[in-house]
């Protein structure tokens, strides 16, 4: 009997210890640790760079940006913050006009290289008149402004083109225009003008009151008029490459769902409040927000010197912009 005993303890203390075994594979079968690799669409934090901008078109091209922790974005009015800054050394990246940048560059006066396109060919004429091809632009007054400017180049190069004999008188700025077409001043029955204004017009006197007419497009498709750029500052030792690609994300986001853009943007500046969502929204298809790399476009670009060289030859003297001006 005492043998049967402790043979039953012999199996009892068996089959507990097999038991614990297994029990022990199974628990290490279900808590494994492999390697886990790192995710590779984490977020890089990047360096806060200071960015100009003017307000206008290219303020509604970063719009999105502006409370992203990458970019310190400063808006202003009028050309001479953006001068007096190409000039220094003070922000990481400029958006400025392109005959601004190929002055100072021809000049030998700024270190700033041109990185790409981020507006053209917004240059527009508003009448409540018929405005349907170059024909009916002959031998009219136009209300413009921005003497100087690309809108004026493309008007004078119209001129000459199309042997249109448009006389141009100017105002200070494209609201002074607009607040005198809205206000019915006799000097306003043709305006030059440029979105997103042209889209509170439409909304202020009735689109089917306004005409527009596209005066780039008279040119063919294929043309490109280049107005606001980015410049990069060359004397900072820094790699831009990941600031530039929100940029370019940016302006593809606010081509493709124009709707959804402004609805993010509309808050985010006193600009676009002004402007509200709707128009916003409307605008953004004309605005002509584009992100070309400009060394990929040097012939607009050089086209382009070639109109300044033609009709604001006292701008860059007949001198032309050299491999060096772009980034």
């Amino acid at each position: 009997m005492k043998v049967f005993k402790s043979l039953f303890l012999v199996l009892i203390v068996m089959f507990t210890s097999v038991f614990v075994f297994a029990c022990g594979d199974k628990e290490e079968e279900k808590t494994p640790t492999p390697d886990v690799p790192a995710t590779p669409d984490a977020p890089v934090q990047l360096e806060k760079i200071k960015v100009l901008l003017p307000s206008g078109a290219p303020l509604m091209a970063i719009g999105g940006l502006l409370d992203s922790e990458a970019f310190d974005f400063e808006v202003v009015n009028g050309a001479d913050p953006l001068s007096a800054a190409l000039l220094g050394n003070d922000y990481d990246m400029i958006i400025a006009p392109l005959n601004l940048g190929a002055k100072l560059s021809t000049a030998g006066k700024t270190k700033y290289k041109i990185d790409s396109l981020i507006t053209v060919n917004n240059t527009y004429i508003v009448s409540k008149e018929k405005l349907e091809s170059a024909e009916d632009l002959k031998d009219i007054t136009v209300l413009a402004y921005g003497q100087n400017s690309t809108p004026d180049i493309v008007l004078k190069a119209s001129n000459k083109k199309f042997g249109l004999n448009m006389k141009l008188n100017y105002e200070a700025s494209v609201n002074d225009v607009m607040s005198k077409l809205v206000a019915g001043s006799s000097d306003s029955k043709y305006s030059l003008m440029a979105y997103p204004q042209v889209t509170k017009i439409q909304n202020a006197l009735g689109k089917n009151n306004i005409n527009v007419l596209d005066v780039v497009s008279l040119f063919g498709d294929d043309i490109v008029f280049p107005q606001a750029c980015l410049y990069v500052n060359s004397e900072k030792d820094k790699d831009y490459g990941a600031h530039l690609k929100l940029i370019e994300e940016n302006i593809k986001f606010a081509n493709e769902k124009p709707e959804d853009y402004a609805r993010v943007i509309a808050d985010k500046n006193p600009f676009f409040v002004g402007l509200g969502e709707t128009v916003i929204a409307e605008s953004l298809p004309h605005t002509n927000i584009v992100y070309l790399k400009a060394k990929d476009n040097k012939k607009a670009v050089n086209d382009y010197v070639d109109y300044l060289n033609e009709y604001v030859p006292n701008l860059l003297q007949g001198k032309t912009l050299s491999d060096d001006f772009y980034n």
